[in-house]
């Protein structure tokens, strides 16, 4: 292989080379999105449960001063 050769051939492993850079940084850019709705949905969902566990001991309470009062 002469010099040419051999500079063309560099210059195609580096393409390929930032082809897989880019294919790479793309799967951990898509990694990171489906992470962060992952949390934001456990918090929305934590963040649910706990409001329904507040109004239950709520009325839990309303119902105990009501049998009280009777």
């Amino acid at each position: 292989m002469d010099c040419k050769e051999l500079e063309n051939k560099l210059l195609e492993l580096e393409a390929k080379q930032a082809q897989r850079n880019e294919h790479l940084i793309g799967g951990v850019v898509l990694a990171l999105l489906l992470a962060t709705v992952a949390l934001l949905g456990g918090i929305m969902s934590a963040i649910e449960q706990q409001q329904r566990l507040e109004r239950l001991e709520h009325m839990q309470g309303i119902d105990a001063i009501g049998r009280r009062i009777k």
